[in-house]
């Protein structure tokens, strides 16, 4: 009997036995995945020591200057408007006249303006007979006007747009 536990006690410990290359192999298995478990850890933690801060103080730069960009828009009135188609029609667009302005807001700083123009070149003056049948031109000019509605555009630095609406 005790043979037969001997026999088996050496039985189970060769076929439990693993051969010496084999062995090697699964330690080498092991060291490199304890290798690569310290890589992935300090990884990690350069992730969350280093990479993660900086981005967060990136984003709070950001946020800073998104926050400093965001200034209080300056506000124009219907008058300030009235004298921005003076220059227009003074300055950019000179062989035009106009006359009955109406302004309208429709949103800060942006004003819809309906007017009558009309080109200088198409004036021409009055005339008025006289009695005797002679003419004599009077000062007054005659034109042909035209409707038009722009929209007038201001930026907060003084700088406009003025565009026809349709």
């Amino acid at each position: 009997m005790r043979k037969l536990i001997l026999i088996i006690l050496l039985y189970v410990l060769f076929v439990s036995c693993v051969s010496q290359s084999k062995y090697e192999k699964l330690e080498a298995r092991e060291e490199y995945a304890r290798e690569t478990a310290k890589e992935y850890i300090h990884l990690y933690d350069s992730l969350i020591y280093v990479v993660i801060p900086k981005l967060e103080e990136k984003i709070k730069q950001q946020n800073k200057s998104r926050r400093r960009t965001k200034t209080k828009s300056k506000f124009y009135t219907e008058q300030q408007a009235l004298n921005f188609v003076k220059d227009w029609y003074g300055f950019y667009n000179a062989e035009w006249i106009y006359r009955n302005p109406r302004i309208r807001r429709s949103a800060n700083n942006v004003f819809v303006v309906s007017l009558e123009e009309a080109t200088k070149s198409t004036g021409r003056r009055t005339i008025k007979i006289n009695k005797d049948l002679t003419t004599t031109e009077t000062g007054e000019m005659i034109y042909t006007w035209y409707s038009n509605v722009y929209e007038l555009t201001i930026a907060n630095n003084g700088k406009y747009n003025f565009k026809p609406k349709f």
